[in-house]
């Protein structure tokens, strides 16, 4: 008799323990996307800032190793476009940010849309991204994609 009472309450724990620790906030959000910026989309009237990345401003300049300048923001942007393209976003929210986005971590298919970026060279990772994608920046960084083209490896 104490033993079914047992698992009961167990299983109940185990549920409190779950939901607690997903945030009440977390959704999953899916349609086509537009391309606000190089870390925002927008789906269905729904502003979405990119989890764990930064991209350089519109104005920022970047380098290649034969000292030529071109403006990363935008190349990241039009990179983004042309990646989501047609393509069905999900997005798992995490948070909002300070301008009242929702933050959240996006994919197409399998393909973690930020993870893309940062491969890339388009984005850095945010530190405060849980390691996310601080290996995929390390890798861009050594292969010196986009805008790491013009960065020296000791930088």
């Amino acid at each position: 008799m104490l033993a079914p009472r047992i698992c009961q309450l167990a299983q109940t724990f185990a549920l409190l323990v779950a939901c607690a620790l997903t945030p009440a906030h977390a959704q999953t959000i899916s349609g086509r996307a537009t391309v606000i910026d190089g870390e925002t989309l927008e789906i269905r009237g729904t502003r979405i800032r990119l989890y764990g990345i930064d991209v350089p401003a519109d104005d920022h300049a970047c380098e290649r190793t034969d000292d030529l300048r071109w403006r990363c923001g935008p190349r990241a942007m039009n990179a983004l476009g042309e990646m989501l393209e047609e393509a069905v976003v999900s997005c798992l929210t995490r948070e909002k940010d300070d301008a009242g986005r929702l933050v959240a971590v996006c994919s197409v298919g399998p393909v973690d849309v930020g993870l893309w970026l940062v491969r890339n060279g388009l984005a850095r990772a945010r530190p405060s991204a849980d390691g996310r994608y601080g290996q995929a920046q390390e890798e861009a960084r050594a292969a010196r994609r986009g805008s790491w083209a013009g960065q020296q490896n000791s930088d």
